[in-house]
C-alpha cells in the first residue's frame, strides 16, 4: 500500500524515474504490479519518462500495462514522444504505436502529431504498426504518398520467404488495415497458408489476422486456401463467424469444398 501511494504521489521526472528502478529491478509481481496499478493515473508521463530509460526493454510490460491509461486523450503526446526518443530501435516504441492503432476513440492529427507519425513511419522499427494510424485518421491524406511509398515495401518484405515469421504475420496484419494495399496484401497471404513450406505457428497467426480484419474478401481468400488444402484450421476459422460460415456454406453447395 506504501508503494501504491508512493506510485500514485510521484509527480516529478526524479520520482518517476526512482519507480521505473524499482519497476525495472523487481521480480516480485505484487512489487511490478502495484507500481503500474498506480501509475496508469499518470500514464503519459510514466510512458515518456521509459521511453528515456536505460534499458527500455526492462520496462515493457509495464508501458503495455499502463498504456491504456493515455488512451486516448493522449495518442498525439506519446506518438511524439515515442518519435523523438533516442534509438530507431527502442523496443517501446512499437509498443506504444501498436496501442494508440488498435485503441478505440479518435485521434487529432495536428501538425505535432502528423510530423511524429510520419517520423514513425520512416522508422523501419514502427513502419509496420503506424501504417493503421495513416488509415485511420490521416483524413487530409497529408501522409498518403509517404504510406503507400512504404507499403509497397513491406509488401515486397511480406513476399519474401526469407523474412521472418513474426515479421510477416505483423506486416501481413499492418497491409489489411490499408484500403490501397489490402488486396495486394490478402493475396500474399492467401499464399502462405497453403504451401508447406510457410511454418505452422506463421499460418496460425495469419489465420487469427484474417479473423480479427473479417470480411467477404477474407472470406474469400480463406476459401480459395481451404479448397487447395483441405485444412482443419482455415476450416474452424471460418466457422467462427456466422457470415463467414454462411460463405462457406455456399462454396460447399457449389462444388469448390468438399466435405
Amino acid at each position: 500500500l506504501d508503494l501504491y501511494e508512493r506510485a500514485q504521489a510521484a509527480t516529478t521526472g526524479e520520482q518517476r524515474r526512482t519507480l521505473l528502478d524499482m519497476f525495472a529491478q523487481s521480480t516480485d509481481n505484487w512489487t511490478r504490479s502495484a507500481i503500474a496499478a498506480a501509475a496508469t493515473g499518470s500514464a503519459a508521463a510514466f510512458v515518456t519518462d521509459s521511453l528515456a530509460y536505460a534499458r527500455p526493454e526492462a520496462l515493457t510490460d509495464l508501458v503495455s500495462a499502463i498504456l491504456p491509461g493515455a488512451l486516448p486523450a493522449d495518442a498525439g503526446r506519446v506518438l511524439t514522444a515515442a518519435a523523438r526518443a533516442p534509438g530507431q530501435g527502442n523496443p517501446l516504441k512499437p509498443v506504444i504505436v501498436r496501442a494508440v492503432a488498435q485503441m478505440n476513440g479518435s485521434l487529432s492529427m495536428d501538425a505535432a502529431t502528423t510530423d511524429a507519425v510520419r517520423t514513425l513511419l520512416e522508422n523501419p522499427a514502427t513502419t509496420a504498426a503506424t501504417l493503421p494510424i495513416v488509415a485511420r485518421w490521416d483524413t487530409a491524406g497529408t501522409l498518403k504518398p509517404d504510406a503507400q511509398q512504404r507499403a509497397a515495401g513491406l509488401l515486397r518484405e511480406l513476399n519474401d520467404s526469407g523474412t521472418a515469421d513474426d515479421r510477416r504475420a505483423e506486416i501481413g496484419a499492418s497491409l489489411l488495415a490499408m484500403p490501397a494495399q489490402r488486396a495486394a496484401g490478402l493475396s500474399a497471404i492467401e499464399g502462405m497458408l497453403a504451401p508447406p513450406q510457410s511454418s505452422e505457428a506463421l499460418k496460425t497467426r495469419l489465420l487469427s489476422t484474417l479473423g480479427n480484419n473479417a470480411g467477404a474478401d477474407t472470406d474469400g481468400a480463406m476459401i480459395s486456401a481451404l479448397a487447395r488444402t483441405g485444412s482443419i484450421p482455415i476450416f474452424d476459422q471460418l466457422t467462427k463467424r456466422p457470415e463467414s460460415a454462411t460463405a462457406l456454406l455456399a462454396a460447399m453447395k457449389a462444388g469448390r469444398i468438399t466435405p
